[in-house]
């Protein structure tokens, strides 16, 4: 054991203790009567903490975090969503440690603080949840009826994060598209909607994990309603004038009979 001498009533110590070491100290006074008091030292440090799990998860999956600390006096640890109420899906265990299934309303920053006599002690990380693509549409412009040589633009929708950016636009069956289909992200655009574009149109989406997800939407063209109106209106003026003529038919032939009658 060291033994450390000093002069005067005051007894300071460099550097020498290690955290969480103990140290016995020993007074003696060299007066008139010889006396000696012992007193063991222990060095006190604030708490250390390790913080371990994932950074992204994806909703539905299990999701285990821990936190562990270290100090002296030993320090007692607890988990927190700063400005946040915690998740009810997620278990706050006595070791540190949270586990549960992971929704994305769950996305957002966690705390683990752990606090002993020296001080308090705070790490912060950041979950990312990661969700779809899913419920995925494809949305019409116009949303009804399409005439022939006017554009028309097709949006696909679909609820995923983070946001999508790889979209691939298929024809059915041939799977290709025409030639003067534009086709910019989620959208596919044909500014004179003819004949030959008439078909079905995919939609497929990809998460960055490779998750896919399709929609499909069935464009074709609006018979005109002038020509409608056209065979609307032939109809009936045949039917009258094929009444007009039967009518005269008729009325001639009754008066040729009653003249026969009359002679």
């Amino acid at each position: 054991m060291k033994v450390y001498s000093f002069d005067g009533p005051v007894l300071t110590m460099p550097s020498i203790l290690k955290e969480g070491e103990t140290l016995p100290a020993t007074c003696n006074t060299n007066y008139d009567v010889v006396k000696k008091k012992s007193q063991t030292l222990t060095v006190y440090y604030a708490p250390r903490i390790s913080v371990t799990g994932p950074s992204i998860v994806y909703e539905g999956q299990e999701v285990h975090m821990s936190c562990t600390s270290d100090g002296r006096p030993l320090p007692t640890t607890e988990w927190k969503r700063p400005g946040q109420p915690w998740p009810s899906d997620l278990h706050r265990h006595s070791n540190g440690s949270v586990s549960g299934v992971i929704r994305r309303a769950d996305r957002g920053h966690y705390e683990c603080i752990s606090l002993n006599a020296v001080a308090e002690t705070r790490e912060n990380v950041f979950l990312e949840v990661h969700y779809g693509p899913m419920n995925t549409s494809i949305t019409a412009f116009p949303n009804k009826l399409i005439h022939q040589g006017r554009l028309v633009n097709l949006t696909c929708v679909t609820d995923i994060y983070p946001e999508a950016t790889q979209y691939t636009w298929r024809k059915i069956p041939a799977a290709t598209l025409p030639e003067d289909a534009n086709v910019a992200n989620s959208s596919l655009t044909i500014k004179n909607f003819q004949k030959a574009h008439e078909g079905i149109y995919e939609c497929e989406v990809t998460h960055i994990n490779g998750r896919t997800e399709r929609a499909y939407f069935h464009a074709f063209l609006q018979e005109p309603t002038h020509s409608r109106s056209g065979q609307l209106v032939g109809a009936v003026m045949g039917s009258l004038l094929c009444g007009v003529i039967i009518g005269a038919a008729a009325g001639f032939l009754v008066a040729v009979r009653l003249k026969g009658r009359s002679t």
